[in-house]
């Protein structure tokens, strides 16, 4: 039983960090969208490359470029593929999701 609850601590800890990771340092932006969908084909078009994905953003609606310093929160998770993806929240507005 403690095995089981030092992984899932594990987990959670890895998560929290790779959420602190996503929101990164202030000025800086990343590529998020309003539906998951929006965001798989937003990624498959880019090869899943980030820097790729913010130079067609424009292409793909309900897609856009947030400032990271703008992220919350992980308000949202689903797993698709073997990858997580997070839905974060924002100041104004539902959640985005933001590339891996």
């Amino acid at each position: 039983m403690r095995a089981v609850t030092l992984a899932g601590c594990l987990v959670l800890a890895s998560l929290a960090a790779r959420a602190e990771d996503t929101r990164g340092p202030p000025g800086l932006t990343v590529p998020a969208c309003e539906s998951l969908v929006a965001l798989r084909q937003l990624a498959a078009e880019a090869g899943e490359d980030s820097s790729r994905a913010a130079t067609l953003i424009g292409q793909r609606p309900g897609c856009r470029l947030v400032p990271r310093a703008g992220i919350g929160a992980v308000e949202r998770r689903a797993t698709f593929g073997g990858t997580i993806y997070e839905c974060y929240t924002q100041a104004a507005g539902a959640c985005v999701w933001v590339m891996p």
